[in-house]
């Protein structure tokens, strides 16, 4: 008998050992790994509070590989330096080169773990070190194209918009950094590239001497240190929304382009701080809810959004728009503005419009509720899946308030390649009404700057829905 029960005791104790080994060896068999860099500023993202959270929770789950099951996080550690704007001795060029050494030897050393794609995310400066990365590894035979994913927020290499591919093939000498062509959108691994409107660093006015663009683009700073904190004055939920909204996606090849219409003209916020500052809002934000839509026709007459993002697009001098389009949006913008007086509330600015690629059969609507076109045929694979994959928070972030949530219509230009209005690929527009209204905006949005690392450390994310919660710094 004692031998019986020895024998029994053993053949439980094995089966218990294999249960267990089971269960914590096949998640982790299956995981892929998400290499995250920070911004400028930001060298080790671990010491920036609740950043690797936020970047899981927000933007993870747009590479499938981390949709359809929880990432493993590694901070992989940059330079982020740019001097003299920033703490450190490199110029920014220096940065880069030295950043993209450092990614490579995490990419080599990580690529095809567990049979997973190996999931890469840049912010700001990063994003440029991303980009230089994929350019390399789209040119090595040995790497597999689609053992790779990328996701980019403010990018300043976007081929249409980014900063430093504005002025190719120019060297800015601070900056001490030539852009060369973006990498080609076919036959590089997937990536998805995701901008807020108006960021200055991915967003940045194709004409210069467009004095209101300019001015805005530089009172709306702050919307670029955004990605992880205010989210341009989305809550996360919100976020992720727009994120996934087919209007604001535009794929070309096997990238994506995101582009978030800003809720907030930022030369509009700058007048509502004003009268905030001086007591004299109760002027000032009904002559800011008047004159918004029209600065938005204005603004946009800076930026040249008849061609895609993926097209390389450096600055221009005098912008090739239509004199009878403008006149028609600043009327119909004008028309708005009195509405927005009228009830205290703005109507939701549409997507910056694109003229789309692929011919749609979406019914026209009015001129001045342009739409961003879209070259897809379907939702890609990361904006179906359920946002309960993407990573989840084990730090808990400070709560955001809502700003407006009301939009304004953002205007056109004509261009010869343009898809004519009322043909089958002319852009569909649309509008939809929010429940805030523009007194729920806090004051000193436009101008803000972004929160700088206090060194505390932060813990790789786990996969979660989305939240509410806000993430800490992310600097500009």
């Amino acid at each position: 008998m004692p031998r019986l029960w020895r024998s029994f005791g053993s053949a439980l104790a094995l089966s218990i050992g294999v249960v267990l080994v089971a269960v914590t060896s096949v998640p982790g068999a299956h995981a892929a790994t998400a290499l995250v860099m920070g911004g400028t500023g930001q060298p080790d993202p671990k010491q920036v509070p609740g950043y690797l959270d936020a970047v899981g929770r927000l933007y993870l789950n747009q590479a499938a590989a981390c949709a359809v099951a929880t990432c493993q996080v590694h901070a992989t550690v940059t330079p982020e330096e740019f001097s003299p704007f920033f703490t450190g001795g490199m110029r920014f060029g220096d940065s880069v080169a030295t950043g993209l050494g450092m990614l490579d030897t995490d990419v080599r050393r990580y690529l095809g773990q567990n049979g997973e794609p190996l999931v890469v995310f840049g912010n700001s400066q990063s994003a440029t070190v991303a980009t230089e990365e994929k350019r390399r590894l789209a040119a090595d035979p040995t790497v597999a194209a689609d053992s790779l994913q990328f996701v980019l927020v403010g990018n300043p290499n976007r081929p249409n918009g980014g900063f430093l591919q504005r002025f190719h093939p120019i060297t800015i000498p601070v900056v001490d950094y030539l852009p060369t062509t973006s990498p080609a959108d076919t036959g590089g691994p997937v990536t998805t590239d995701i901008s807020f409107q108006y960021d200055i660093a991915s967003d940045f006015p194709t004409y210069p001497l467009n004095a209101l663009a300019m001015l805005n683009t530089l009172i709306g700073i702050g919307i670029h240190g955004s990605y992880t904190t205010t989210h341009d004055g989305y809550s996360e939920s919100e976020l992720l929304a727009e994120i996934n909204d087919p209007h604001n996606r535009q794929i070309v090849g096997n990238t994506t382009y995101v582009t978030i219409p800003t809720r907030v003209l930022p030369l509009a916020q700058a007048i509502r701080d004003t009268g905030h500052t001086l007591g004299l809002s109760a002027f000032t934000t009904p002559v800011a809810d008047l004159v918004e839509p029209t600065l938005r026709v204005l603004v946009e007459l800076g930026y040249h959004r008849t061609v895609g993002y993926g097209a390389q697009n450096s600055f221009g001098l005098i912008p090739a728009a239509n004199p009878v389009t403008v006149v028609g949006d600043l009327i119909t913008a004008a028309g708005e503005g009195i509405n927005n007086v009228v009830r205290r509330g703005t109507s939701r600015p549409a997507p910056p419009p694109v003229a789309a690629r692929v011919p749609t059969s979406s019914p026209e609507r009015p001129a001045a509720q342009r739409d961003l076109a879209t070259e897809q045929v379907a939702t890609p694979p990361a904006a179906q899946a359920t946002t309960e994959t993407a990573h989840r928070s084990e730090d808990t972030p400070d709560t955001n308030g809502t700003r407006d949530t009301k939009r304004q219509p953002a205007t056109t230009q004509s261009h010869p390649d343009a898809t004519p209005p009322g043909s089958p690929g002319d852009p569909s527009e649309r509008r939809r009404q929010d429940q805030s209204a523009r007194d729920d905006v806090q004051p000193g949005r436009a101008g803000a700057t972004a929160d700088t690392p206090d060194g505390s450390d932060s813990r790789p994310a786990h996969a979660s829905g989305p939240s509410d919660q806000g993430a800490s710094a992310d600097a500009a």
